[in-house]
């Protein structure tokens, strides 16, 4: 896969999910990218989430988008999730051990809370975008695949980029057409990746 993105719901009793990743992963399709929503990321151990990540990362993987939207601390015993203004520890540690394992691969956030979170904790991240990322997430793309390494910011926190406006806008929220694909929807379609 060339965009792997993790994302998460609001709580395992009332299920709301966050259109962005899937919206990025249909856009980027469109585009030529091929790419893989993994959900309910906030249920799993730093294990299970990179084993899973681990059977869509190919040579051609460019990097991975965190969402946002719904971090929170997932209590196991109380099944009760605590919306928070820091990344959750196990996405973390998570990053640590693809980017120990996969230094090429970029790590990207996005979604709701990044520009609720502490500048500092913005540093394991290569890039954060902010707002609607159609068009600037596939800038970022497109000079990566390009080979490019820096990614151009007039902003920056935690000492990397973060990007609120794309240079061009391409993508018309009027004349989308999006539809989920089906391997993003559940778990259950981890065990056969699409490569």
């Amino acid at each position: 896969m060339d965009v792997i993105f993790w994302t998460c719901v609001h709580s395992p009793t009332f299920i709301f999910r966050a259109i962005g990743p899937y919206q990025l992963a249909w856009w980027l399709r469109t585009k030529g990218y091929n790419c893989q929503v993994i959900d309910m990321i906030h249920t799993m151990t730093v294990d299970e989430l990179v084993s899973y990540t681990e059977k869509f990362i190919t040579g051609n993987t460019l990097c991975i988008g965190v969402s946002s939207t719904f971090f929170s601390n997932f209590n196991s015993k109380t099944k009760q999730n605590h919306w928070v203004r820091q990344i959750p520890r196990m996405y973390v540690e998570a990053i640590k051990v693809i980017k120990e394992r996969y230094p090429n691969i970029k790590i990207v956030l996005g979604g709701g809370l990044c520009d609720l979170l502490y500048p500092e904790e913005l540093s394991i991240f290569d890039v954060t975008i902010m707002g609607e990322a159609e068009d600037s997430f596939l800038e970022v793309l497109e000079e990566w695949r390009k080979g490019r390494k820096f990614i151009f910011s007039a902003e920056t926190k935690g000492g990397k980029p973060y990007i609120t406006t794309a240079k061009e806008k391409h993508f018309n929220i009027e004349e989308c057409s999006h539809k989920f694909a089906e391997q993003d929807l559940s778990l259950i379609h981890i065990s056969e990746p699409t490569r």
